[in-house]
């Protein structure tokens, strides 16, 4: 049976951020915090992405880099996703 890390990295970006958007703010942030996930502040587009879209596809892109998330808190993201 695969890890829900080999879980996450075979999902597709859009579907990661579903999976981070199903769970609540604050272990949300924390995910963010940890992986040093950060967005531009200052910045104005006519057509920006939203802010946890964008800081989502910078996380799965960490963790595909080789970011270790313990399996634990990613099953909890699974977990919260599948709850919704």
């Amino acid at each position: 049976m695969p890890t829900p890390t080999e879980i996450i990295r075979k999902l597709p970006a859009a579907r990661f951020a579903a999976l981070i958007a199903a769970c609540p703010k604050n272990f949300r942030e924390d995910l963010f915090r940890r992986a040093g996930v950060r967005t531009k502040t200052n910045t104005f587009a006519l057509s920006a992405a939203p802010k946890t879209q964008v800081r989502a596809e910078k996380l799965h892109e960490a963790i595909n880099g080789g970011l270790d998330l313990d399996d634990d808190v990613l099953e909890e993201v699974i977990r919260n996703y599948l709850y919704t």
